[in-house]
């Protein structure tokens, strides 16, 4: 394939981008000279003019860290630039990349001494920048699926968290909170766009966490009565919560 799309480096990347899942469950491990093409044309694509490009990129190495969490996290500026990026594919994939750097590091933390050479504020920052309420709704919808787990690692995230899903559409936000199937499938229709899984963010979620955050919510606004969304949103924590105990 590489052969074949030798003059027309965009199409290979594009390849690689929306195969890379299907390439590395059927490698199992990984081979050094895979890693190092996915790794070596991912980087390329990251200062590509071409924002499509710039998204497969990201979506390579989003996936890369699946199977060793350091492979970025010497690579902090880059990812700044990424979540300031102008299309909103490529923030919301570097959105993927910091919550999975996050979440590996966090359980290999718990299993061995902790990784100092992780800037975990630094990371918590830039994904405080791009997933925030006033943003497409694209991004947004990802994000709640995709930094559920997170909040078990990162519990001061959850206000953030909490007041995103507060202000999404109803739409959204009965999706994500279903937990009777996971549904995958694009936020938009597009030849160049991925695939997310859009729903059952409560099945990962910090339960206690969402609890606690609407707790503040309501007092902090001294709502007198709550609304379809808190409740929603309460039902779905609690229920998430009994699966658990």
């Amino acid at each position: 394939m590489k052969e074949t799309l030798a003059e027309d480096t965009k199409l290979y990347v594009s390849y690689l981008a929306h195969f890379i899942e299907i390439i590395l469950k059927l490698q199992g491990e990984v081979e050094e000279s895979l890693w190092n093409e996915l790794y070596f044309y991912a980087n390329a694509a990251l200062t590509s003019p071409s924002p499509h490009t710039r998204a497969n990129g990201c979506k390579i190495i989003s996936e890369l860290i699946v199977f060793n969490e350091k492979v970025y996290t010497d690579r902090l500026e880059r990812l700044k630039k990424l979540a300031h990026d102008n299309w909103w594919e490529v923030r919301a994939q570097t959105l993927i990349i910091l919550s999975r750097l996050l979440i590996a590091h966090s359980k290999s933390s718990q299993e061995h001494e902790v990784d100092d050479s992780l800037n975990f504020r630094t990371i918590l920052n830039y994904i405080l920048e791009i997933f925030r309420n006033g943003i497409t709704h694209n991004i947004l919808r990802i994000g709640l699926v995709e930094l559920a787990e997170l909040l078990n690692y990162e519990p001061e995230l959850c206000e953030r968290y909490l007041d995103v899903l507060l202000n999404i559409s109803e739409e959204i936000r009965l999706d994500v909170l279903r937990t009777d199937g996971i549904k995958i499938g694009p936020v938009v229709f597009g030849c160049n766009t991925f695939t997310y899984r859009l729903t059952g963010a409560p099945l990962e979620w910090n339960a206690v966490g969402i609890a606690k955050a609407l707790d503040e919510n309501i007092r902090n606004n001294r709502l007198q009565r709550v609304s379809k969304e808190h409740l929603d949103i309460l039902n779905s924590a609690l229920s998430s919560y009994k699966e658990t105990v």
